[in-house]
């Protein structure tokens, strides 16, 4: 039987561009930020994750090909046809998430 060791590798990171601030949240210094990390240098990636200084929260990282996908579907969606009270969770509907546009029932 072998032994296994833990042994914690330590994760870094070196972002090489910031790209914007989606949201901050000031009373705790979070910020969700647009970047391109490397990380534990590793070839450079899109970065979508909440910092606080040089502390990396949950987000996802995404290759140019994936971010491109994503800018796409983005600039496919019609913000004006959001609910207004999209922000709190809820739409007013009985019917789920029915009133949202979705690819099949928004116009382009």
């Amino acid at each position: 039987m072998s032994e296994q060791m833990n042994t914690e590798r330590k994760i870094t990171s070196h972002v090489l561009v910031e790209y914007g601030q989606v949201s901050a949240n000031d009373k705790q210094g979070w910020a969700r930020c647009v970047r391109l990390v490397s990380w534990n240098d590793r070839p450079a990636k899109f970065d979508i994750r909440e910092w606080n200084g040089d502390k990396a929260g949950k987000g996802i990282t995404l290759t140019k090909e994936e971010m491109r996908n994503l800018r796409d579907i983005l600039n496919g969606i019609n913000m004006d046809l959001l609910p207004a009270d999209m922000a709190t969770g809820q739409n007013g509907s009985s019917k789920g998430d029915a009133d949202f546009p979705t690819p099949d029932n928004q116009p382009f």
